[in-house]
């Protein structure tokens, strides 16, 4: 400060307490005694202040709280089992809540944040929130094993003939990318059941002589119950996208476990 700053910084000092605060002395200035009295709480309110700007390291081993994710039942049972495991060897008293993924109450979720992270497509990413694509997967048919077709090479007849099980997470739409694919083939299936769940689909294929076209990172641990093969005809892949808002951009919590993300599940 210069000399006239802090005469202007005194003078509103002294008229806030209703005090002199220093008075002169033959060798300079000498607090008053309401000033000797204040200083320890003055010198406390800076050490306070001090603590502000010096944040203590991110320790995840130190975690108590609530982290919550939304996502769907595909991110679930893909993503979510090898976080949860990391997670609990790292922060074992770190609780993680996930809920379903609604895209249009998403943006409102982040900011007060009720949600801290969500997993889904770029095709569904709300305006003015963060992301980073975490991977890609493709599409596979699946059927029972000792399904008819587990025996024949399946061609794009077989595959149009058969009854189609069709994962459509609203209910309210009988197509996906598969139908528009066929299309361009000037092909149709017959879908027979459109449920909301990809893990009641796996068990569904299993029980019935239903094929159904599921991404295949789903089938890790499916080998003894379902056939799994190429479709006959190519569907475009898709992407997960991890996504955050800008009230979450620098919080520790969510930076780590969005790298633990990028290195248990992400495309390297």
């Amino acid at each position: 400060m210069t000399q006239q700053g802090l005469s202007g910084t005194l003078a509103r000092l002294r008229n806030v307490f209703d005090d002199p605060l220093f008075v002169r002395v033959p060798h300079g200035v000498s607090p008053t005694p309401f000033a000797e009295m204040i200083y320890p709480k003055v010198i406390s309110a800076i050490e306070g202040l001090k603590s502000l700007t010096q944040i203590e390291a991110f320790d995840p081993s130190t975690l108590d709280s609530t982290f919550c994710i939304a996502t769907s039942d595909y991110a679930l049972s893909v993503v979510i089992q090898p976080l949860f495991r990391q997670l609990r060897r790292i922060s074992p008293n770190l609780r993680i809540a996930i809920v379903p993924l609604k895209i249009e109450l998403l943006p409102h979720q982040m900011r007060s944040g009720q949600v801290d992270l969500a997993l889904t497509v770029p095709q569904f990413l709300p305006a003015n929130l963060h992301s980073e694509t975490l991977f890609s997967d493709h599409y596979k048919c699946a059927f029972r094993k000792g399904h008819p077709l587990a025996t024949k090479k399946l061609t794009i007849d077989e595959f149009c003939k058969v009854e189609h099980l069709l994962v459509a997470p609203n209910g309210d739409d009988m197509r996906s990318a598969t139908d528009t694919v066929l299309e361009q083939h000037g092909r149709t299936r017959r879908v027979g059941i459109a449920v909301p769940s990809f893990l009641v689909a796996r068990s569904l294929l299993a029980t019935t002589d239903l094929l159904g076209i599921l991404p295949s990172r789903l089938f890790k641990d499916t080998s003894d119950y379902l056939f799994i093969t190429d479709p006959p005809i190519n569907i475009p892949s898709f992407e997960i996208i991890s996504v955050w808002s800008e009230r979450s951009n620098a919080d520790p919590i969510n930076t780590w476990i969005r790298e633990l993300l990028r290195i248990l599940v992400g495309d390297r």
